[in-house]
């Protein structure tokens, strides 16, 4: 109601009168905007149709809510998991009926198994599983790397990508598939840690064989495969990815680099003390004596700092999780910190090798071995650039 005006002499008594049918429709008021996102907006009936889907035999999404199908029952869920704490929210449409689940642990192993024993007890129902279906597509087009969209391209979880962001879909020597997810696990549309193999029951649509799960596969106009997408909504979709980005051959590019690198902590001290009993007709200058000791100083910056960083953000496990998931520790900042000086090392390095290159008392084994060992910091150098290694701190 309005305020009463302030020179009228009735106004307060008016409002006495009034306060508690003010009171009693502010909070009838309230109740209602409970159940709505404002007084134009959609109510809660609304919320759940779904709103979009990847594929026509796909679940969708609606208003925040991800669909899903389990013993034949329809499921709208919200889950979030952190350091020690897991939630819930799930609803089932066919039965009015909701459910919110806690624990304090992380994984949500454990309500998977609930969810599967009171569905089993209280609702009950046939198992979605599809009809297979034959289709004259070779099933090798959607073989290949494909990654998580969600993952980031400026930040150090981009690294993480290569060890739990990564599927290899391959053929399952028929027209199935089989998908086996990075060494890590995949931990954006819950393909798990061990492959599983999947059946085609319509077009561009795979079932999983020992469950209900399905995938989509999206194309474009001239028929290439633009996309992998889960039941799991927006968590579960992937792109194509070429071999050169795959976690198999970037690992590969930064083992061999690191390996040249501390084989070279072995190969200098060890070619400095055959040197230590000869004598030169002439003076070597410094800087050609300066060679080894500066390569040796940059190879262990590199593979110093490396391994710190792979333990601490990556190797170092924390209730389950990698632990660049509790944050960037003052150990690792350390290793990031040896990385970027190993940088600045290399280019000094190359440098003096420059000004040697043509002295007599730089050549063969030495010109060659410290080539290979600029050649790899190079290569390391870059990798890391690109997986944003070199200069974050957080």
């Amino acid at each position: 109601p309005e305020a009463p005006d302030a020179e009228d002499p009735e106004g307060e008594d008016e409002e006495q009168q009034e306060e508690g049918e003010g009171e009693e429709t502010a909070a009838e008021t309230e109740e209602a905007e409970l159940f709505a996102w404002s007084e134009a907006g959609p109510w809660l009936s609304q919320l759940l149709p779904i709103a979009y889907s990847h594929g026509q035999h796909l679940p969708g999404i609606s208003y925040g809510f991800l669909e899903t199908r389990l013993a034949g029952q329809t499921i709208l869920y919200r889950s979030g998991d952190g350091m020690g704490a897991y939630a819930h929210m799930l609803v089932l449409p066919e039965h009015d009926i909701g459910l919110m689940y806690f624990q304090n642990t992380q994984g949500d192993d454990a309500f998977a198994g609930l969810l599967q024993g009171l569905l089993a007890e209280w609702f009950p129902g046939e198992s979605s599983v599809l009809p297979e279906f034959v289709w004259e597509l070779d099933p090798g087009s959607f073989t290949g790397r494909y990654r998580s969209v969600q993952t980031p391209e400026n930040t150090l979880v981009k690294l993480g990508a290569l060890a739990f962001g990564e599927l290899h879909v391959k053929r399952d020597g028929g027209d199935g598939l089989v998908i086996t997810p990075a060494p890590m696990g995949d931990i954006y549309g819950r393909f798990g840690e061990e492959p599983s193999q999947w059946r085609p029951v319509a077009p561009l649509t795979f079932q999983r064989v020992d469950g209900e799960e399905l995938i989509y596969f999206g194309e474009d106009a001239q028929g290439r495969i633009t996309g992998l997408h889960a039941t799991q909504g927006y968590h579960g979709s992937y792109e194509p990815i070429s071999r050169w980005q795959s976690g198999p051959v970037q690992s590969a590019v930064i083992l061999g680099a690191l390996i040249v690198l501390a084989l070279n902590i072995l190969v200098v001290p060890v070619k400095l003390l055959m040197r230590r009993g000869w004598r030169p007709l002439q003076p070597v200058p410094f800087s050609v004596r300066l060679v080894p000791w500066w390569s040796l100083l940059v190879s262990f910056l590199f593979v110093v700092g490396t391994v710190i960083v792979f333990h601490e953000l990556f190797w170092k496990q924390i209730a389950g999780m990698p632990a660049l998931a509790a944050g960037v520790s003052e150990l690792a900042q350390t290793g990031l910190a040896l990385l970027i000086l190993a940088v600045g090392a290399l280019v000094i390095l190359f440098l003096l090798i420059l000004a040697v290159w043509q002295h007599p008392f730089f050549h063969g084994f030495s010109r060659f071995w410290q080539s290979v060992v600029v050649v790899a910091g190079i290569t390391a150098s870059l990798w890391m650039w690109h997986w944003n290694v070199l200069g974050q701190w957080f």
